[in-house]
Formats: structure tokens, C-alpha cells, sequence
């Protein structure tokens, strides 16, 4: 966690704080995290295949119905995010006001512009 982010959030008062503070700077697609890769890492270019929700579902279902193994960790990770935004691991609604009011204490950044 950044430093900075640590820091604003020992300032709040506790008892104020929900039970969950979900923070987002931007939200990206997965072809922009794998261009951005692409691009920092010359000459890498990544395989794509679009494989359906219903698709995804069903074969996380059948991997965790036969036993968790971490091995499939990053496919759960990959069926968490594909879910869309409220289903899955991307929320529309943050408490970022709340960690940063009016961005007075830093400025959000927007992927990509680190």
C-alpha cells in the first residue's frame, strides 16, 4: 500500500470508517493492463483468447468443484474479473472522497500515467 495512502488512513477516526473502504484510481480493461505490458516489455507480445462468461463460469465451477488447488489461482482471479463491474472484483461505487476529500491530500492518478 502507498505510503501516502497509509498515512491518510491512520488520520481518520476509526469508529467513523465503514466496514469495507473499497479505493480505485482508474478502472482499465484487461487489453489495456496486457497492452501496457506489451509496451513496457519490448518485444513481449501476449497470446489473447476470449473465452465467454458463461464459459468462464462454468469451467471455475468444474476446477472448484474437484478441490481447490492453488495452481488455478490466477484463472480464479481472471473469472473474478471478467464478472464485470458490481459482480466481481470492480466496483462503481469507492470510497475515495472519504480517504481523499476534493484530492486535497494527493492527487489520484490514472493508470498508465505513472
Amino acid at each position: 500500500m502507498d505510503l501516502t495512502l497509509r498515512r491518510t488512513l491512520l488520520l481518520l477516526e476509526v469508529i467513523k470508517l465503514p466496514n469495507k473502504i473499497r479505493i480505485s484510481s482508474d478502472r482499465i480493461t484487461l487489453d489495456d493492463a496486457l497492452d501496457n505490458y506489451e509496451k513496457i516489455h519490448h518485444g513481449v507480445k501476449i497470446t489473447r483468447e476470449y473465452v465467454s462468461k458463461a464459459k468462464t463460469y462454468k469451467k471455475a465451477h468444474e476446477l472448484y468443484d474437484a478441490g481447490f488447488d492453488f495452481k488455478d489461482f490466477l484463472f480464479y482471479l481472471e473469472y473474478f474479473i471478467s464478472q464485470g463491474t458490481d459482480k466481481g472484483v470492480s466496483f462503481s461505487k469507492n470510497e475515495n472522497e472519504l480517504i481523499n476529500p476534493g484530492e486535497s491530500l494527493f492527487k489520484w492518478t490514472k493508470y498508465g500515467s505513472i
